[in-house]
């Protein structure tokens, strides 16, 4: 029997920890002493978390009291070499006295600290491609984290704030964390970004395709805010775009590696990005009529730009419209002199 009552106190000892630790917030409950000698508390003032306690012991030779001004707790009598404590369960800023001795300026202050509240909004709309703010407000946060913020935010963990620009549409439970010594608080915010209207275009299509030599090749370029036209620069030899619907089309005569720069345009501004097209050799399982059609890869468009960035929302087209323009036309003659444009496009 002497094993089975020593397993059982092990497990008492176990369990009466766990419930120390459940009892308060920040983790193990703490007691702090105040000693009361000379007609002084000391310390003066002290700072606690939520659910510790305070002991003041009489060290003097007379009687004193801690009595709370505001009602809270009121210790009675405390004779020489008495105690009282009283337990911490709000958080806020106590002030007491010696109700015997307050003649002689005998107070003071427990100032407690409790885990921080959330109290800012559980919603914040935006727009991709405006600049956004959301601040997470917590009174005695002293940090704080978040997890799901929309891309293009970022979050200043000393105060609390997400700001930035979003670059991609759609709706975000973010996890606010407010966190101080006494332990956390946590809250969910909604953040609906959505998609600029009357506003500039935002090329939304992948940022990479694949085609085969002789192949059939077609890619849309895919953009928000209804664009009017679309151009592409430095397309591989044999494929050409189709400005009004931006349908990039035809059949590569040769191997290669193209870094394409397209710009969309609505009238209101364009979006520059760029996409590389890669033509290799068709293997030998794939047939002389099989279609090469772009596909998306790991880090395709999303919201600004490609995984090569992108220059989006500038106003009215200017020269970089200008000079895609230009160079696409002086690819068309180049491809009609060659005698390489498809009928259909001659």
């Amino acid at each position: 029997m002497p094993h089975a009552s020593r397993s059982l106190s092990w497990w008492c000892a176990v369990v009466l920890c766990a419930a120390i630790a459940i009892a308060a917030p920040g983790g193990y409950a703490a007691t702090v002493n105040v000693s009361i000698t000379n007609y002084v508390f000391t310390p003066a003032s002290v700072t606690i978390n939520l659910g510790d306690t305070v002991v003041w012991t009489n060290n003097s030779g007379s009687t004193h009291t801690a009595t709370s001004t505001t009602g809270v707790w009121d210790s009675g009598s405390i004779t020489t070499g008495a105690s009282f404590s009283w337990l911490f369960n709000t958080g806020g800023t106590f002030p007491y006295q010696d109700s015997i001795y307050v003649s002689r300026g005998m107070t003071g202050t427990v100032i407690v600290t409790a885990p921080p509240i959330i109290t800012s909004p559980t919603s914040a709309p935006g727009t991709v491609g405006s600049p956004f703010a959301y601040a997470a407000i917590a009174s005695g946060a002293t940090s704080y984290t978040a997890i799901g913020v929309p891309a293009g935010l970022v979050l200043n963990t000393t105060t609390g704030v997400i700001s930035g620009t979003p670059t991609t549409a759609g709706s975000n439970s973010v996890t606010i964390t407010a966190t101080n010594s006494a332990g956390s608080g946590t809250a969910t915010v909604s953040m609906t970004i959505a998609l600029q209207t009357n506003g500039a275009p935002l090329i939304t299509s992948p940022s990479q395709a694949y085609g085969t030599i002789g192949g059939a090749f077609m890619y849309t370029i895919t953009a928000t805010n209804s664009p009017g036209i679309y151009t592409a620069a430095g397309l591989p030899n044999g494929l050409l775009i189709d400005m009004t619907t931006g349908i990039i089309r035809g059949s590569a005569g040769a191997a290669s590696v193209s870094d394409v720069v397209m710009q969309a345009n609505n009238g209101n501004g364009y979006c520059q990005t760029s996409i590389v097209i890669t033509i290799t050799q068709a293997s030998s399982t794939t047939t002389a009529t099989s279609t090469a059609t772009a596909t998306a890869t790991t880090g395709g468009v999303t919201g600004g730009g490609s995984t090569t960035g992108g220059n989006c929302g500038l106003g009215g087209g200017g020269l970089g419209m200008l000079a895609v323009v230009l160079l696409g036309t002086l690819r068309l003659r180049s491809l009609r002199h060659a005698g390489r444009m498809p009928p259909a496009a001659r």
